[in-house]
């Protein structure tokens, strides 16, 4: 069984010719800091969080995705992307919602195609008593003028809660260091206005199903 990950530097730098011409849709996502917090050259990644990733869209606009978190070195990650093309699944009547597929399934369907894509420099960040989690895009060709922020729960060893950091409070849209947003998140840390209300659910692909994730990549001509 061959480990999708095996051939991250290749498979990542790839996507980005695919990533060019899709817009992704979560720049536009209040979660977003002008600035970074903490530090990726003193961060220590948690090996436990290593490995392929899917989630399930939300009702806010978080849209279904595989993530593939693989190692850069002890501090970061490089995370890979990838959203599926959705489209809204109700009944017929409209009023009750179904439960979309998760993006591993999404993205195996024959008429499947990718809505986003996306790779970053990802690091932990601890303030107070909450990890959170720093995406830095890698595709713009100039420096990133916004970091994706998340609180990072896990719960257990297969499923990891993201909650988006609210830029809207305390002033941290205006914020123009790192030093002065770590210190508004850390007023904040108690307040149930620093986070979206709904979580981001990301359930750990199992090694056994890692056959399925190279499928994909392959389809998609990611990492060839």
């Amino acid at each position: 069984m061959r480990n999708p990950l095996s051939r991250s530097k290749s498979r990542s730098l790839a996507g980005i010719a695919l990533a060019a011409v899709i817009a992704p849709f979560l720049l536009a996502l209040t979660g977003c800091l002008k600035v970074p917090i903490g530090n990726p050259e003193k961060s220590q990644i948690d090996p436990t969080l290593s490995g392929v990733w899917v989630s399930r869209e939300i009702e806010h606009g978080g849209g279904a995705g595989l993530w593939l978190w693989e190692p850069y070195d002890s501090r970061t990650w490089l995370v890979t992307w990838i959203g599926p093309e959705t489209v809204a699944n109700t009944e017929a009547s409209g009023a009750t919602p179904l439960v979309t597929p998760d993006a591993l399934t999404l993205l195996e369907q024959e008429d499947a195609t990718i809505h986003e894509l996306d790779v970053f420099k990802a690091w932990l960040a601890p303030i107070g008593d909450v990890r959170f989690l720093v995406l830095e895009p890698k595709m713009a060709v100039d420096a990133p003028d916004a970091w994706w922020t998340f609180a990072l729960v896990t719960k257990g060893n297969d499923v990891v809660e993201l909650r988006m950091v609210n830029q809207n409070l305390g002033g941290l849209k205006d914020v123009t260091t790192s030093a002065e947003a770590e210190a508004i998140i850390l007023r904040n840390i108690a307040n149930p206005k620093l986070l979206d209300d709904e979580p981001w659910v990301l359930t750990r692909v199992p090694a056994a199903d890692y056959e399925r994730v190279e499928d994909v990549l392959k389809h998609f001509n990611i990492g060839n």
